[in-house]
C-alpha cells in the first residue's frame, strides 16, 4: 500500500508540477511529500531545483518553512543552502515569533554538504 501511495504522490509532483505552481501549492505539496516518503537521489535533485526556482516568489512565512522541508527531504545542496540564507536575510525582519521558531528548528536539523565531509 505504501509503495502505491508514494508513487502516486511523487507522480503528482512530477506530472502536475506546473499545475501546482500555478495554484501556488507547490511548496505545500513538497512538504507533504517530504513527510510521507524518503526521496530517491533523482527526486532529491528535482526537488532541489524546484525549491531554488520557488525561492524568489515565497512570502517570508513560507520562506521560514524551507529549512524544515530541506531537512525532511534530505536536500543537502550547498548552493541551495546559500540561496536560502540570502533570501532569509532579507525576510528575517518581517518574520513573527512563530515563524522564527520554525526557522531555527529547521536550520538546526538541516544537514548541508556531503555526509562524509560533515563535522559534528
Amino acid at each position: 500500500y505504501m509503495d502505491f501511495a508514494e508513487s502516486v504522490v511523487l507522480k503528482l509532483l512530477v506530472e502536475k508540477s506546473t499545475e501546482l505552481s500555478r495554484r501556488g501549492m507547490q511548496l505545500e505539496a513538497l512538504h507533504v511529500v517530504s513527510r510521507m516518503t524518503k526521496m530517491s537521489s533523482r527526486q532529491v535533485h528535482r526537488t532541489t531545483a524546484i525549491v531554488l526556482a520557488l525561492l524568489p516568489s515565497l512570502s517570508p512565512a513560507e520562506l521560514a518553512t524551507v529549512p524544515r522541508l530541506c531537512a525532511r527531504a534530505g536536500l543537502r545542496d550547498e548552493t541551495l543552502f546559500t540561496s536560502v540564507v540570502e533570501h532569509l536575510g532579507m525576510a528575517l525582519p518581517s518574520l513573527d515569533v512563530r515563524d522564527l521558531v520554525a526557522l531555527w528548528r529547521g536550520l538546526l536539523r538541516w544537514h548541508v554538504g556531503l555526509p562524509g565531509l560533515q563535522q559534528s
